[in-house]
């Protein structure tokens, strides 16, 4: 039996420069890092905050998540199927 699931994600870059996908509806909050010597690696530029105390450190600018954001909510969704197949 094949089960499809259909969920819309964004696609950002972590400091490392591996693709991460977040699901928009789990995000509580963005910001910009906070300037703490040492806390955040270099080149994290926003913040996103999930609605379960996690958060995910980006590359991008806290205005493209802003927009991806936007555009995510125009846009069409990602299908998934189960298992980790497309």
């Amino acid at each position: 039996m094949l089960v499809v699931a259909v969920i819309s994600l964004i696609q950002l870059t972590a400091p490392t420069g591996r693709q991460v996908y977040i699901n928009p509806s789990e995000i509580s909050s963005i910001r910009e890092p906070v300037d703490v010597a040492g806390h955040w690696p270099s080149g994290v530029k926003c913040v996103v905050l999930m609605g379960n105390g996690r958060f995910n450190a980006v590359a991008e600018g806290c205005d493209e998540v802003r927009r991806k954001l936007k555009h995510e909510s125009h846009g069409a969704p990602c299908t998934l199927v189960c298992g980790g197949r497309r």
